[in-house]
This record gives C-alpha cells, structure tokens and sequence, in this order.
C-alpha cells in the first residue's frame, strides 16, 4: 500500500487547502477504496508548521488506510469461510449451525464495528410458498418476504447474528428489493467475489439517514459446484453470505493516541460512492488560527 499527495496547495488567499489522497486496492475488491483526507489553515501558518503538517499528515493517514485495508479483509475472510462451509455441507445449514459459525470464528468479538454476518437465500417465485412454510417450520411463526410485492426473484435474509432484536426483525426482508443491495449481490455473483453496496438504510434503523451503512457480499453456488461462466454463476447462485457494518464506526475503533480523527477531513469512497465522510478539521483549525499543537510532531 502506497500513499501519495494528490494535490498540494498553498497560496496569499485567506485559506490553504492541503489535500491527501490514499487509495487502497483490498484483497479481491472490484473496485478501489480511498480515502481523501484535507484540513484548512489560516493565512499566517508557517513553513515548519506546514512540514510539521505534512508530516504527521502521512503517518495518520497512512495507520487509517491500514486500519480499514486490515478490517474490511476480516470481513473477507469471514464470508470466505461462511462461503466455504455452504458448499462443502452435504446438509442444510440450520440457524444452530450458523450461530455456531458466527461464534466459532468470533466475528463479533474481534471485529466490533462489525453490525451483523448473515445469510440471504434466493428464492424463485416457484418456490415462494415452499421457502416460507419452511422457514415457519424453523420456529419462525409469522415468516413472510417482505416487501410483499410479487416478482420472479427474491433474495431473504434468513439468518443474522448476533442475535438482538434489531438483527431479529431483519429475517424475510428481500434485499433483492432495494437496488443498491441488489446491484452488489449482482456484481458478486457474476464475478464470483465480493460486492459492496452503496451506504444504505439500514433495516435496523429504517428512519435514521444519519446511521447509514454498507453491505458487502459473497455468493453461495450449488453445494460443491464452481461455476465459471456467468450464466451457470446466475443459474446456480443459492444465496449469499455477508456483513453489515458502518465506515464510521470503523474509524472509530482507531487508536486515537496515533490519529488524532477530530483534526481530520476525510471521505472514504469505493468507487465514485462515498461510503463515509468527516467534516471538523477547518473548524478546529480556524478557531486556533493557526496550525494546531495536537497535530505537531512534539505532541505525537
């Protein structure tokens, strides 16, 4: 992983922009996540303040492109497991199973912006009536896919842990209905990796905006089956494996004696979608109307 300045500007002008760009290309993502980091200053900042800032700038910008790059490959490796376990199974993977799972390799309790790992099965309009007396037989009593809009294909959340009630009121929801979690599911299944939606309402917080997350997923084929044409990957998809969790609340987890995050602007994207943003460093730093001791080498 590399970082480099991808603009740098200084000028007579009542502020100066000073702008990082880290992309980080991540295990097999299709595509490249960056983060974009700026901070403001006043007209009067001196020429060590700036090296000082330039500085420090790289080394806190570099432990949050690692951070991200070495949590969203947890999650990699999580779907890659639960991917795993669904083809290798000769049996079908009952909710007791996928708790198991969950546990076993401690997703949560390593990753704790980590929101939920879960499965969604693709359903076929033929199997619609079969696929819901089956999951009430499961001790689902009042199971239906929701919304309850007829069309050929549904994609249902079935199982999601950790188990709390928010998690527990997301099963038969057809993510297939909302198109940004549809187009990641597509892309993953066609290509045989992973997809990552854009920032979401979360079924967990349907009417709070503020509390947006992402998606990223991993198709499950037919038991022991690997596809290798698209149209054999699109006949044979069962479902998929996947994780929810918030970009800020990744950040959060950063140790703050090596970043100071307060003092930052920053977007993380994937693509052209910004899947989170910070906007207080020309605050702070207009307030001190000069370059701030927190971020100096001597206090770091």
């Amino acid at each position: 992983m590399t970082a480099k300045n991808s603009s740098t500007t200084y000028s007579t002008s009542l502020k100066k922009r000073f702008k990082l760009s880290f992309p980080i290309l991540v295990g097999l993502f299709l595509t490249s996540v960056g983060i974009i980091a700026s901070a403001l200053f006043s007209d009067f900042v001196t020429s060590r303040s700036q090296n000082e800032f330039n500085e420090t700038s790289d080394r806190q910008m570099a432990t949050i492109a690692y951070h991200l790059q070495s949590e969203v490959r947890d999650y990699q490796q999580l779907l890659r497991g639960a991917a795993a376990m669904y083809n290798t199974k000769r049996t079908p993977v009952t909710q007791e199973y996928w708790r198991e799972y969950v546990t076993t390799s401690r997703a949560k309790a390593d990753n704790p912006a980590l929101l939920g790992i879960g499965y969604t099965e693709v359903v076929r309009a033929n199997e619609l009536t079969a696929h819901e007396q089956s999951m009430r037989a499961q001790g689902y009593e009042d199971y239906v896919i929701r919304p309850s809009v007829p069309r050929d294909i549904y994609s249902s959340i079935i199982y999601l842990e950790p188990s709390i009630k928010e998690n527990r009121e997301a099963v038969g929801y057809d993510m297939y209905f909302e198109p940004s979690r549809r187009a990641a599911m597509e892309s993953a299944r066609d290509t045989a990796s992973f997809g990552i939606s854009a920032p979401v309402n979360l079924i967990q917080d349907p009417d709070d905006q503020s509390k947006s997350g992402v998606l990223m997923y991993h198709p499950v084929y037919a038991p022991e089956l690997h596809p290798t044409s698209m149209e054999d990957r699109r006949a044979m998809v069962q479902g998929y494996v996947y994780v929810v969790f918030r970009p800020r609340d990744i950040m959060a987890t950063i140790d703050t004696r090596t970043v100071t995050l307060g003092a930052i602007d920053y977007e993380i994207k994937d693509g052209e979608s910004i899947l989170d943003s910070h906007r207080h460093a020309d605050t702070r730093i207009r307030e001190g109307g000069a370059f701030p001791s927190h971020l100096q080498k001597k206090g770091t």
